[in-house]
């Protein structure tokens, strides 16, 4: 983990936006901005930060080449689920303040 991002906004992968967002705006315009969503000049799609944002208040930066990271969420009822494969890939962290705190230590 090379650092730690607060409020993060969520730029959506390619395959993301094209098989699950954009097809939404042809029949649904206010798509986008119900979800906090704009479609930004070079074709992709960022969710902004904030309380209902997908990666939730913190990121923990982590290259990689598949594009996995660590990441708060809103949707903190996933974690009383047995099963939690709820995600694109990603890796959501039920106590990230601990675990920012215990990655900051000396």
């Amino acid at each position: 983990i090379e650092g730690i991002f607060y409020n993060p906004p969520w730029i959506v992968p390619a395959d993301i936006a094209q098989r699950d967002i954009l097809p939404r705006l042809r029949t649904d315009p206010g798509y986008l901005e119900r979800r906090n969503m704009v479609l930004l000049p070079n074709g992709e799609v960022e969710q902004r930060a904030g309380p209902g944002a997908g990666l939730g208040f913190l990121l923990f930066d982590m290259p990689n080449r598949f594009d996995v990271f660590l990441h708060d969420t809103p949707a903190r009822n996933f974690f009383t689920r047995p099963d939690r494969r709820l995600s694109y890939g990603c890796i959501r962290v039920e106590k990230p303040r601990e675990l920012a705190a215990l990655l900051k230590r000396e």
